[in-house]
């Protein structure tokens, strides 16, 4: 079937409209993939230095004071917070006891 000048027209405007649509398309989804990765990759690395953290912590209080309790442990593996851990960490050397680190 002839098409005619007009149908040409139509149909490569189209051709182009939807090769233009798919590609903006695939940029913003590559975008967002992206922005989604980062933003897995970021808490799982804050969660890998959370568990960093709370081992270390787990480690120095070990030396202070000797043998830790379970709860000790599990009070301090429920600790998620960068910040406090890092705290926690630096108050071992000066504490007298481990119930001075509130650890609840």
């Amino acid at each position: 079937m002839l098409m005619t000048w007009s149908e040409r027209l139509k149909a490569e405007g189209k051709r182009e409209g939807l090769e233009l649509g798919k590609q903006k398309g695939l940029r913003l989804g590559e975008k967002k993939g992206r922005k989604l990765g980062e933003q897995k990759g970021l808490k799982l690395g804050k969660q890998e230095g959370a568990r960093s953290l709370q081992q270390v912590l787990l480690r120095l209080l070990n030396q202070r004071f000797g043998p830790l309790p379970e709860s000790v442990h599990r009070q301090v593996e429920a600790i998620s917070s960068l910040p406090r851990l890092t705290r926690l960490a630096e108050q071992v050397l000066t504490v007298g006891s481990i119930r001075e680190l509130r650890l609840r």
